[in-house]
């Protein structure tokens, strides 16, 4: 394994380069997608534009669709706002319509694990969210997968980050730094008490599994910060680890 450096012209050898990997941020659900944002927002106010600071990439999955969008207060009035959303590129839908899935006996590979119920059938399309219910979340990874929406986003992520032009790095903040591109890191971003993250985590880090020269990090917020809120987070965050 080698570094090499970032700034043009600047010897790897030098002893006080920090040394890192370009590194791609994966948010599943409300918890994941606020993380990311809160680092997109960062960025931008730091940097003014991603590309001053190509070595981090995003990619946001949620089965609420209004997620992508920033819709606070603060947000409105923020006049970087339109920089700061995520593009179509860093953003997967886990919309789908359940009902077509109800007669499992049409899908063999669902059936160990899905079991449609009232629960299920009211949460429609998914497009507001899996309202806690984390079978949803998994049947939204389950069809979007299947319909290769999902593997060739973050292909095309990984790639962008293992062939950083070391060259058009010009930012202040990016001198004396090396880069290791031969390995990516990943964090997966979500919470194991609501219904997207608890229930997608675990079929995302059996795709991230299967891709070579990536280093896996799991980032879970368990129940304790939501249980004030709603009881059903604690019994998610068992299921979910368990």
């Amino acid at each position: 394994m080698s570094y090499r450096n970032i700034t043009p012209g600047a010897k790897s050898t030098d002893s006080n380069a920090t040394k890192i990997r370009p590194t791609l941020l994966v948010g599943i659900g409300g918890t994941g997608g606020n993380v990311l944002q809160r680092v997109r927002n960062w960025i931008i106010d730091q940097y003014a534009s991603f590309d001053n600071f190509p070595i981090l990439r995003f990619l946001h999955l949620d089965t609420d669709e209004r997620s992508s969008k920033d819709t606070s207060k603060d947000a409105s009035k923020d006049p970087l706002y339109k920089k700061k959303e995520f593009v179509d590129s860093e953003w997967i839908s886990l919309k789908v319509n359940v009902a077509q899935f109800l007669d499992v006996n049409n899908f063999p590979r669902l059936k160990p694990w899905f079991k449609p119920d009232q629960r299920l059938k009211d949460r429609g399309d998914l497009g507001q969210g899996a309202g806690q219910v984390r079978v949803a979340s998994r049947l939204g990874f389950f069809y979007h997968y299947g319909i290769n929406k999902i593997k060739p986003k973050l292909d095309t992520l990984l790639r962008q980050l293992r062939s950083l032009d070391l060259n058009k790095l010009y930012h202040p903040d990016l001198k004396n730094l090396q880069l290791y591109t031969n390995t990516v890191n990943v964090f997966v971003i979500c919470s194991s008490a609501g219904g997207t993250g608890s229930g997608a985590f675990l079929d995302i880090g059996a795709l991230l599994h299967t891709i070579p020269g990536i280093e896996t990090h799991l980032v879970l917020v368990l129940p304790e910060v939501f249980k004030d809120q709603d009881p059903r987070c604690v019994a998610n965050g068992y299921a979910a680890l368990t």
